[in-house]
């Protein structure tokens, strides 16, 4: 049986992992995939909280909760945006509870105050989502000249509580605000990166690595 992405929606984890349990043969197994919190610490991003997640998950909790519901993890995945776990039946165990990531949490939230430095000029937000609602609390609105989003789910629709709609970026956009803030997880800076390289327009991009903001100047053609 396999669970990918889809505990973190459940609100009971532990109702879900017992029915998984009545219905895997005891030779069987389970392979599960949840986002790993661990992995925003890791690499410093400011913002982790998704509207549509209700669970948030770190290996020990995780590897606690499948002991107590009767799986034996045998296997996990390396360390990297998601937590992956193969596990086999076994006697459900009686474990302690387990206090876990305090001072990891602690470090998570802290990054929700520390603002980054936005140049005062107009700019290009690229990524929809929470860490761009965040981040909007440290710009003024009026300078915002485009919000751009690569998921075609997002097309022919706006950003909430405003009247910005969501675009694909163009040569002529960026040729026009060539000062573009990446507001989505750091896990895709890279693949957008590349992205705006190929416009070979001359940039500025504004990101944050390890839990610091910095710009990178593209030199286009």
């Amino acid at each position: 049986m396999v669970s990918q992405f889809n505990l973190e929606h459940i609100g009971d984890v532990r109702a879900f992992l017992d029915a998984c349990r009545k219905h895997v043969a005891a030779d069987g197994m389970l392979v599960i995939q949840v986002p790993d919190i661990d992995e925003f610490d890791r690499n410093g991003q400011p913002n982790f909280l998704a509207h549509e997640h209700l669970q948030y998950f770190r290996r020990a909790p995780l590897e606690q909760g499948l002991r107590r519901a009767g799986w034996q993890p045998i296997a996990w995945g390396a360390d990297g945006p998601s937590l992956i776990c193969a596990a086999r039946p076994s006697a459900a165990a009686a474990m302690p509870a387990h206090v876990n990531g305090h001072a990891a949490l602690e470090r998570i939230v802290g990054r929700f105050t520390a603002a980054p430095t936005l140049a005062a000029r107009p700019l290009i937000f690229y990524g929809v989502g929470p860490q761009l609602f965040w981040l909007l609390q440290f710009v003024d609105r009026a300078r915002v000249r485009h919000v751009i989003d690569d998921n075609p789910g997002y097309r022919g629709m706006a950003v909430p509580g405003s009247g910005w709609p969501v675009e694909m970026l163009t040569p002529e956009m960026l040729r026009q605000t060539p000062y573009v803030v990446l507001s989505l997880n750091s896990i895709y800076h890279e693949r957008v990166l590349d992205r705006i390289r190929r416009l070979q327009v001359p940039a500025t991009i504004l990101a944050c690595r390890d839990g610091r903001w910095g710009e990178t100047a593209l030199p286009g053609a």
